[in-house]
């Protein structure tokens, strides 16, 4: 989905609980031969670097949602605002 969201430009921040080299992570566990958009998505999370228009956010929560489109993330040592337009 989020390569598909990526295409219509939308930028895409991406939080998930755990830590990207987490055993335990669905994506490290499936093939990335059967599941191309999920393995895309993995190599994604792993680059420190980014990809234009996606932001990962590991061992990050959304604590809240505001209706003047902002969230509140909280992850490890930090919390901080960001502005949306959609969350899913």
């Amino acid at each position: 989905m989020t390569c598909f969201i990526q295409h219509l430009y939308f930028a895409v921040v991406h939080t998930f609980r755990r830590n990207v080299e987490d055993k335990n992570l669905i994506f490290r566990q499936l093939p990335g031969n059967m599941y191309p958009e999920y393995h895309k998505v993995y190599q994604m999370m792993q680059d420190p670097t980014g990809y234009e228009g996606y932001k990962a956010y590991e061992q990050t929560n959304v604590a809240a949602i505001f209706p003047n489109h902002c969230a509140k993330l909280v992850g490890p040592g930090w919390e901080g605002p960001i502005h949306v337009s959609k969350s899913i």
